[in-house]
């Protein structure tokens, strides 16, 4: 698979972004959604790694990092 950038990707027409991170891996019973959501990045990483490969499988261009709520402050808070 060729990498391009994302200007050049932009320029050639639409770009499918996935979305439903947060739904899907709830649904996959990986966690239940709440005030600290990345916990699952950090309890199942082969989780959102299988998630991100069905995105793309299902024809997204582009996946993203499932870092919601997931910044130093909430980790400290959690004891992570």
């Amino acid at each position: 698979m060729s990498t391009k950038g994302l200007i050049e990707r932009l320029n050639k027409g639409p770009v499918i972004c996935a979305e439903g991170f947060l739904f899907e891996i709830e649904r996959r019973g990986y966690m239940s959604s709440g005030q600290f959501v990345p916990m699952v990045s950090l309890e199942h990483p082969e989780a959102l790694e299988n998630l991100h490969r069905d995105f793309q499988h299902a024809g997204s261009d582009i996946v993203q990092a499932f870092t919601y709520n997931g910044h130093r402050e909430k980790m400290r808070v959690i004891g992570k």
